[in-house]
């Protein structure tokens, strides 16, 4: 048996339809500025998102990426970013090896080590 598909359904050809509004709950977002853009596993597979894009973290733990413009028509931050956790993100986004040490460094291109100790010449 085929299932029925759903693509011709609109507000103007179907009853009942519904308003709703969604539940408002918190999700968690980082904005991604990689210069080739950024893979993600998905619940539906691998995605990529462009440099700009949000990576989200829903409240499951699934992560999905959605593109600026979206993201500013349909998310309001709520809450500023814990600077423990970022960096503790930033190191697990782009570790980079200096002087047989593993630093992180930011997507914007800063090290770490700024944060962590005095700059050494």
């Amino acid at each position: 048996m085929i299932p029925f598909n759903a693509d011709d359904i609109t507000l103007e050809n179907w009853e009942p339809m519904l308003s709703v509004r969604k539940k408002p709950v918190i999700v968690h977002a980082t904005q991604l500025n990689f210069p080739e853009g950024f893979e993600v596993t998905t619940m539906e597979g691998k995605v990529r998102g462009k440099p700009g894009d949000y990576l989200m973290i829903g409240v499951n733990g699934e992560k999905y990426p959605i593109a600026r413009e979206i993201f500013e028509k349909t998310y309001d931050v709520v809450d500023g970013p814990n600077e423990n956790k970022m960096s503790y993100r930033r190191r697990l986004a782009c570790p980079v090896p200096v002087g047989g040490k593993v630093v992180a460094v930011s997507s914007t291109g800063h090290d770490s080590r700024s944060r962590l100790a005095p700059s050494q010449g």
